[in-house]
């Protein structure tokens, strides 16, 4: 597809069934009911520019602005791990606390790493830590075209209690303070509101997120080895599988056929290549020889299959999909 080609783009629960099951005869377990094929579209826009979260169990597209963060604050064991917007094709360069606060030109910074689906540009930050990086929010330069907008120097402390934030220009001005409590959701921020953590999530579980990311191409030139694309990615905690339609077609796939798929629980499990790029015709081919399955909790199975990336007037970035429960 284009972006290839362009170089170049729980225990106490385990015991209540034991118990239930020596209490009565054991029946089969109910599994759950095929509906109805659905359709849901979500727009990212032509550039691009929005993320979509998305609910197939309750048919809902929660959208925000690609630009709307620019670092996720998760909670984990002992510390913190925090993600830059990959959407925004951000790299981060970690340094010494010395060379970060004396460096003031931007292509002086060696060592720039992006955030992949499954790996964190920047390692976890444990209780006591401190940590000192060069954030560059839009490499693309799309949003941010000046060094001035583009480069933050940031500063991060760890506690128990939370984690201090302060962001700096490239020159060493303080633009802004933060003070994070520990929370066990993830919590966002942005550059650009110095003191509050911004909304992104939606108030109901994601079971699939529809964004441009950055995917890893090993065989390529440096230049090209780390590459936005625009597909969808799985929410960590859930699983996907790929199925090939020449094998069993997207109508004739049900629960039975489960037992048949390899499950992934790699985030890019779905990815961007269900569509490619015809050179010939300028435009993005949806790929009808593959469909996808998604468990979103236990013995909770969605079948879903792109169907479209525009919309109806012939604008890309329209992303339509059908699905079914099984």
């Amino acid at each position: 597809m284009r972006e290839r080609r362009l170089f170049a783009f729980t225990s106490c629960g385990l015991l209540l069934i034991g118990l239930i099951a020596c209490m009565r005869p054991e029946k089969p377990w109910p599994r759950p009911t095929g509906g109805e094929t659905a359709t849901i579209t979500a727009h990212l826009g032509p550039e691009y520019d929005t993320v979509a979260f998305v609910s197939l169990t309750l048919g809902q597209v929660h959208k925000v602005p690609r630009m709307g963060w620019d670092l996720e604050i998760h909670s984990v064991e002992g510390g913190y791990q925090v993600w830059t917007n990959a959407a925004m094709y951000a790299f981060a360069a970690v340094m010494d606390s010395i060379t970060w606060q004396n460096i003031a030109d931007a292509s002086a910074i060696r060592g720039w790493r992006c955030d992949l689906p499954d790996t964190a540009a920047l390692s976890v930050l444990r209780y006591g830590e401190r940590m000192t990086f060069i954030l560059d929010r839009d490499k693309g330069g799309i949003f941010y075209r000046t060094p001035a907008d583009r480069y933050r120097k940031l500063w991060l402390m760890a506690t128990e209690q939370g984690l201090e934030v302060k962001a700096h220009t490239l020159t060493g001005e303080l633009i802004g303070e933060w003070r994070i409590a520990r929370r066990p959701e993830p919590q966002y921020l942005s550059l650009e509101r110095p003191g509050q953590v911004v909304p992104v999530l939606p108030p109901w579980k994601v079971e699939l997120i529809l964004t441009r990311y950055v995917h890893y191409y090993p065989d390529q030139p440096e230049a090209f080895r780390y590459y936005p694309v625009v597909g969808a990615l799985v929410p960590k905690g859930l699983r996907a599988a790929v199925v090939n339609a020449t094998q069993v077609t997207f109508e004739d796939f049900t629960y039975a056929t489960l037992s048949q798929v390899a499950w992934q629980a790699r985030r890019d499990a779905i990815g961007y290549d269900w569509k490619r790029y015809d050179f010939d015709t300028g435009t993005y081919v949806i790929d009808y020889s593959r469909y996808y399955v998604l468990e979103v909790g236990a013995e909770q199975y969605y079948k879903l299959q792109f169907v479209d990336f525009y919309d109806e007037s012939g604008r890309k970035g329209s992303v339509k999909l059908r699905y079914s429960a099984l």
